[in-house]
């Protein structure tokens, strides 16, 4: 079993490794590539900013919910079965948020159908890694699942900044569409089905094992924590396309290159946990970080209240705050795992759809509340972060100390 990809040729292995590395990078532009056009996308619609924020918000509702029932059907009707049709449906939903948008609502519902897709194109991806590696290529290459999603926020961000200012907020979504063509050919060009363990929908659709993950409370704080962390990022892309424009009157090329900064400030977080990880507790590092982002949070709040904000002493901030979040998002994901080794799939997928669904709700009120301060943004963050605090305290206190557990 260790060597599982040797039933596949050489071809084969290079369409699944293409589909492995190629759809995390497109969940990561799914959001980032087109925040540079937002602006623009309000001023073609005659919009308000609020509704055109909730572009980002529908999308990752779709993105949340798609995750727990596509998932559950590729583990019955197959992987390349959803890879074929959320392919097509992604280059489609592209194609209409340009052609039948008439107006911006249109174009939020087309969003959602894309956050859909894209659900189904992810949990068939991280699901190929377990079909057809194990041992340390299993590990490797989930590795390089989570590098190429990362890159997506870096990168995403400086290309849309680019097609913004040379073309048009359209042109975002039509590097969707020919993305997706690219997804869609490798699908249907004799792809394997790799799932050789088909189950029956009753089989997978196992309520019992859905009710023990979806009401444990350790693994519901987990999940609204890793949701503020990544939410707190997915704010920042609703609400500073319009601050940092409007308010600093930057191109979207820089805003792209500002962009990219916090995406790399993300990265280095990352990698810096994973050292950290060696040496330390998963448990202490994550209270590290989220620690760390209440007092960052509080500073610059400050700050940028009683004394003039300057675009760079903003940027600072959410560098910091960034780097941070990237002690969070990979440790709640990481300790809500280990609760249920044995409903690792069922786990995976709820924590997907509830994160998914807390950052469409973050994203949602930020739009509808933050004020086009810098202030305001950071005073969100406080919000978010010390009630992410006091909960993982209650798992602190109320669960490791009973259980004399203390590596979480």
């Amino acid at each position: 079993m260790e060597l599982m990809k040797d039933r596949y040729s050489s071809v084969t292995m290079f369409q699944i490794k293409t589909l492995i590395f190629a759809i995390p990078f497109l969940m990561g532009l799914g959001i980032d590539l087109y925040v540079p056009s937002l602006p623009a996308i309000a001023n073609s619609f005659n919009s308000p900013k609020t509704a055109v924020q909730l572009s980002i918000a529908t999308y990752m509702f779709g993105y949340g919910i798609g995750q727990f029932f596509l998932g559950i059907i590729s583990d019955s009707l197959g992987r390349r079965l959803i890879l074929k049709i959320c392919s097509i449906v992604f280059v489609l939903s592209s194609l209409l948020c340009i052609f039948l948008s008439p107006s911006i609502y249109w174009l939020n519902f087309w969003r959602f159908i894309q956050g859909l897709s894209i659900a189904g194109l992810a949990v068939v991806a991280r699901a190929m890694i377990v079909d057809v590696f194990s041992g340390k290529d299993l590990f490797k290459f989930t590795n390089y699942f989570g590098l190429c999603w990362s890159l997506g926020p870096i990168i995403g961000p400086n290309i849309g900044g680019y097609l913004q200012n040379y073309f048009n907020w359209q042109a975002n979504f039509l590097f969707f569409a020919v993305y997706g063509l690219v997804l869609a050919f490798v699908s249907f060009n004799r792809f394997p089905e790799t799932n050789n363990n088909l189950k029956k929908i009753g089989e997978s659709f196992n309520t019992d094992n859905i009710k023990t993950v979806a009401l444990d409370t350790r693994f519901l704080i987990y999940c609204f924590i890793g949701g503020v962390g990544y939410g707190v990022i997915v704010l920042f892309n609703v609400v500073g396309p319009f601050l940092l424009q409007k308010k600093y009157l930057i191109t979207p090329i820089q805003y792209g290159h500002y962009a990219l900064l916090l995406g790399f400030a993300y990265f280095l977080g990352s990698l810096t946990n994973k050292k950290l990880v060696d040496t330390h507790k998963n448990g202490d590092i994550l209270m590290l970080g989220l620690s760390a982002c209440v007092a960052i949070s509080i500073t610059f709040s400050l700050w940028s209240q009683y004394s003039v904000s300057s675009l760079k002493i903003i940027i600072s901030g959410l560098f910091l705050i960034f780097f941070f979040i990237g002690f969070i998002v990979p440790n709640t994901l990481a300790n809500s795992m280990k609760i249920f080794p044995s409903r690792a799939g069922t786990a995976s997928s709820i924590f997907g759809t509830l994160t998914g669904v807390i950052v469409s709700v973050i994203s949602s009120v930020g739009s509808a509340t933050i004020l086009l301060t810098a202030s305001s943004l950071f005073f969100n963050y406080i919000f978010y972060f010390l009630i992410s605090v006091f909960l993982f305290l209650i798992i602190k206190i109320r669960f490791i100390s009973m259980n004399g557990d203390n590596n979480e």
